[in-house]
């Protein structure tokens, strides 16, 4: 009778490093994140489900000076509040099979055409499904209703019923000639509170905008277009003699 032998085949792992994935999370940092508008916004990251956003403000009161303590000409208080910021997951999903190339024109950058190891134009793919994916972040950053979407963007969420907004009533229509008009409206309905602020921005779209640089120039007023310091993208001008940035974004 022969003699059986046991033989181990288990993998020797301790050499190497555990599988990383390399491109997905290119996809959503460069998708989101750097998407126009949230790439001029603060983003609270890892976020699940709903997570309250601490906020805290204050109001003083001045009185006149001398001894002792007065609570009849105290106002001043210290207001801690909160809202709630809700997520909403949405999934991007695609096969892409390299061996269905062999075929085609594509074919001939396979490094093995037997084999599905390696897809070409890795790169180039990637870019372009972050632009697309880009798109979809803008459009629902401003455009995003309850019904449809379970949430509403900033086109709905910035109106006459949202608490701590402004609105311009009774303002010049965007147009061809006007657009440093509209502009001017929406920065006098500015809380003087923050008009100082180096963070204030006006959106509008790419053809509004247009149109404001068009009436830049016309204007004389020879600011720098496409500031490539505020975030690293176009669509971007400081407005004459003002903090205030203009942006064109597609949402």
């Amino acid at each position: 009778m022969s003699k059986l032998n046991k033989h181990g085949f288990s993998f020797d792992l301790t050499q190497i490093g555990t599988y990383t994935d390399e491109v997905g999370g290119l996809l959503i940092s460069e998708s989101i994140v750097k998407a126009i508008t949230p790439s001029l916004c603060y983003l609270q990251a890892g976020v699940k489900g709903t997570q309250a956003i601490n906020l805290l403000s204050s109001t003083i009161s001045i009185g006149t000076g001398g001894c002792g303590w007065d609570d009849a000409a105290n106002t001043s208080a210290t207001t801690f509040t909160q809202r709630n910021l809700a997520t909403k997951l949405y999934r991007y999903q695609e096969s892409l099979c390299p061996t269905s190339l062999r075929d085609y024109w594509a074919g001939m950058f396979l490094n093995n055409p037997a084999s599905n190891a390696e897809l070409p134009f890795e790169a180039q793919i990637a870019d372009l499904k972050v632009k697309e994916i880009q798109k979809f972040v803008e459009d629902k950053c401003w455009l995003a209703t309850t019904g449809a979407d379970g949430y509403d963007g900033f086109y709905t969420t910035i109106s006459s019923g949202t608490t701590g907004v402004n609105l311009v009533l009774s303002a010049t229509t965007p147009g061809g000639t006007n657009m440093l008009t509209c502009v001017d409206e929406v920065i006098a309905a500015t809380p003087d509170a923050i008009r100082q602020d180096d963070d204030l921005i006006v959106f509008m779209s790419p053809s509004n905008y247009n149109n404001y640089v068009v009436s830049l120039r016309q204007s004389n007023f020879y600011a720098p277009y496409g500031d490539a310091t505020s975030a690293g993208q176009d669509f971007i001008t400081s407005h004459p003699a003002t903090r205030i940035r203009v942006v064109g974004v597609p949402g």
